[in-house]
C-alpha cells in the first residue's frame, strides 16, 4: 500500500480505485467509537489527498457499490462506512460536501450517488448503524443552525439536492431504508418535510408502529 510523506501517514493521491477501496474496508472490524480501549483504525490518521480526486473515488464507489458484498464482510462494511461518513477521518466524504474548491455540480453528483448506496447495497445489507446514522454527517448542520435555507446560496442549493435524494430513499420498500431517510429528513429541516411524510404515511398504512411513530416525530424535526 502506498505510504505517505511525514507528517502524513498516507498520501492517497494517484491511488487506483481498488487500492483505495481496500484501504477503507479491508481491515479487522472495529466499533465506530473508542470502546474498551480500542479505537477505530482511522482515529488520528493524517492523510494527504487531492479533493477532486477523492470525491471522484467516492462517487464511483457510491454509484456502483454491489461489488463490496463479495469482497468484504458486513462487519467490515459497517466499519468502513463509519469511516467514510464520520468526522474523525480527515478524508471522510462528509468533509467534501461544502468544499468550495470542488465545483458544485460535482458535489451535487456526489450527494445524489448516495441513493445507490441504499438501493443497491443497504437495502439487502442493512448492516448495523452506519446506514441509519449516515445523514447525521451530511444534514445535521441545518438541524443545528449552522446552515440556514433563508441564507440562500449553497445552504439552499445543497439542501435541495439532499432533499431530493432523501425522497428517493424514502420511496424504497425496505423499512430500514425508510427509517434512515426519515432520520435524514428530520435533520435537514426542509420546509416541505411535513407534507412529504404525511403522504408517505398515507401510502404506507401497514408500516410498523415504530416507523409510524418515528415518522410523526421526524415531520416535526423532533427526533434526535
Amino acid at each position: 500500500m502506498p505510504t505517505g510523506i511525514p507528517p502524513y501517514n498516507y498520501d492517497l493521491r494517484g491511488w487506483a480505485f481498488d487500492v483505495f477501496v481496500d484501504f477503507i474496508f479491508n481491515r479487522p472490524p472495529v466499533p465506530p467509537a473508542p470502546r474498551n480501549g480500542v479505537e477505530p483504525w482511522y482515529y488520528g490518521l493524517s492523510l494527504m489527498f487531492d479533493e477532486r480526486e477523492l470525491i471522484g473515488q467516492y462517487i464511483r464507489l457510491f454509484s456502483n457499490p454491489k461489488f463490496l458484498i463479495d469482497r468484504f464482510s458486513d462487519d467490515q462494511l459497517e466499519s468502513g462506512f463509519w469511516a467514510i461518513h464520520g468526522g474523525a477521518f480527515n478524508a471522510a466524504a462528509s468533509h467534501l460536501t461544502f468544499e468550495q474548491g470542488i465545483p458544485f455540480e460535482v458535489r451535487e453528483s456526489f450527494v445524489r450517488s448516495m441513493y445507490h448506496l441504499y438501493a443497491d447495497l443497504f437495502a439487502d445489507h442493512p448492516l448495523d448503524s452506519a446506514p441509519y446514522m449516515w445523514w447525521d454527517s451530511f444534514a445535521y448542520d441545518w438541524h443545528a443552525g449552522g446552515r440556514v435555507r433563508e441564507r440562500g446560496g449553497e445552504d439552499l442549493l445543497m439542501q435541495e439536492v439532499m432533499w431530493e435524494t432523501l425522497q428517493r430513499i424514502l420511496a424504497l420498500p425496505q423499512e430500514h431504508c425508510q427509517m434512515a431517510a426519515l432520520h435524514g429528513l428530520n435533520h435537514l429541516h426542509h420546509p416541505d418535510t411535513t407534507s412529504l411524510i404525511n403522504v408517505f404515511l398515507e401510502r404506507n398504512p401497514h408500516a410498523s408502529d415504530e416507523l409510524k411513530e418515528y415518522a410523526v416525530l421526524a415531520a416535526k424535526f423532533q427526533h434526535m
